[in-house]
């Protein structure tokens, strides 16, 4: 997606294509993983993932047991 975003960006700016592709699609993956990496620290996809890793039986089973 970020491919998309800065190419024509840096048309725009005036910076030739041939100069401009090999840093920007060697570059554009870095915003990404960061994201993903923020995404997964999130609170919300800490409860995804804990309820995604635990089948659905076993959550009943261990709701009705005792603690």
């Amino acid at each position: 997606m970020t491919l998309r975003i800065y190419l024509p960006a840096s048309l725009v700016a005036g910076i030739p294509f041939t100069v401009a592709y090999p840093v920007i699609a060697w570059l554009c993956w870095v915003p990404n993983p960061v994201l993903a990496q923020l995404f997964l620290r999130s609170r919300r996809a800490r409860g995804m993932l804990a309820d995604s890793a635990t089948p659905p039986r076993w959550r009943r089973a261990m709701v009705r047991s005792p603690a």
